[in-house]
């Protein structure tokens, strides 16, 4: 994992770790902006997002999208 990121070993990081429940990672690239939303699948809304011009500024800028 030498050439990964820091943003990419975290992500890979934490699908290690998700265990018990069913979660989605969805990760779209849209006229080169990226979007990175998390989510337990069953619910209704995302649990976070983050949005940037690329994947480690993307993941940088997850927030948590819970009111």
């Amino acid at each position: 994992m030498d050439d990964l990121s820091k943003q990419e070993q975290q992500m890979i990081e934490i699908i290690r770790k998700w265990t018990g429940k069913n979660r989605q990672l969805k990760i779209e690239i849209v006229d080169g902006a990226w979007d990175i939303t998390l989510k337990e699948i069953g619910t209704k809304s995302w649990a976070a997002r983050g949005t940037g011009a690329t994947f480690d500024a993307a993941w940088d800028n997850i927030n948590s999208t819970w009111a």
